[in-house]
């Protein structure tokens, strides 16, 4: 038994569900399954049982779930203190995001995910930012230019990086209030024949992913734009030259009073956020850190509020 196998054992658990556990894993499911049946052989009995199509957890794997919360805790604290060993002999980290990388947060937690100060979780290190699309951003992680990147993807390759996941969400189509579409509780790949779209470029997980459920269903997407900068595509939809795709809803938004937002209804056009390293070379505690799992939202947005700057992106 190790550590990998409770880390994927607390997550079935904690969902019930293998396919959720996969995804925010961000591995196969069928990997998943065989750790849970190898774990499932040391411990000599079920873990898990299915029930009217419903997984749910045996009394053994209640039994396991509290006896590893010290042990799972433990370990944290462990992987924290090699953490500060390994930055103590760091002078610099280097970050990556994709351009779009701003879309998936309102504002307010954008700036507080950006401001959030290293020096009160002991990361005395120089935080070195650059901007990159996602295919350059994973193959400087590749070759050792960038330690970490924040990455939205679609799909990623677990062999050869692991991930931290941030944020998930669905796709929308955002357009003017008196589109032909803006009124749908919801719209599929379909709707859009003959509908003017504005989007990401090319190579954005988002893009691929829309592109080729267009292609498998045989519909021709009308493509005028295709650019990541949101404000751009924005523009497009406001001016009722197309409708564009968004990461969170606009409808509330003061800035685009004029806009309303349609989720797709495929559950296949769904991306995740996350903090991205090469399989291997990432650090548990840094990878919690960059996905935000240490923030103290609250009290980071009310420094923001008296003044605090975020720190600026270069581009690569």
């Amino acid at each position: 038994m190790d550590i990998l196998q409770i880390s994927y054992f607390s997550k079935v658990y904690e969902t019930t569900n293998y396919a959720h556990a996969a995804e925010s894993l961000c591995v196969s499911r069928q990997g998943l399954r065989k750790v849970m049946r190898n774990l499932e052989r040391e411990v000599g009995q079920p873990l898990f049982v299915n029930v009217a199509n419903r997984l749910q957890p045996t009394e053994a794997a209640h039994r396991l779930y509290k006896a590893s919360r010290t042990f799972v805790e433990g370990f944290r604290e462990l992987e924290d203190a090699v953490a500060a060993m390994k930055l103590s002999q760091k002078t610099e980290v280097r970050l990556g995001g994709t351009y779009d990388s701003d879309d998936v947060f309102t504002t307010a937690e954008w700036r507080a995910f950006r401001s959030y100060p290293t020096e009160e979780h002991d990361i005395n290190v120089k935080l070195r930012y650059v901007r990159g699309s996602r295919p350059t951003l994973l193959a400087a992680l590749l070759d050792g230019s960038l330690d970490y990147a924040h990455v939205v993807f679609t799909e990623l390759d677990e062999t050869r990086f692991e991930c931290r996941i941030a944020r998930e969400g669905r796709i929308f189509l955002t357009m003017r209030s008196d589109h032909p579409l803006a009124a749908r509780s919801a719209v599929t790949i379909e709707d859009l024949r003959g509908v003017p779209l504005s989007m990401h470029c090319e190579g954005n997980g988002v893009a691929d992913l829309m592109l080729r459920e267009a292609q498998a269903r045989g519909v021709a997407l009308d493509v005028v734009r295709s650019d990541n900068e949101l404000p751009l595509r924005l523009a497009d939809a406001e001016d009722g030259r197309a409708a564009t795709l968004t990461y969170l809803p606009l409808d509330d938004d003061p800035r685009h009073p004029n806009l309303v937002s349609v989720p797709f209804e495929e559950p296949a056009l769904a991306w995740k956020y996350g903090v991205v390293a090469r399989r291997g070379a990432g650090d548990p505690y840094m990878m919690r850190y960059f996905a935000g799992e240490e923030i103290d939202w609250p009290a980071i947005v009310r420094q923001l509020d008296e003044g605090k700057a975020a720190p600026r992106w270069a581009s690569i």
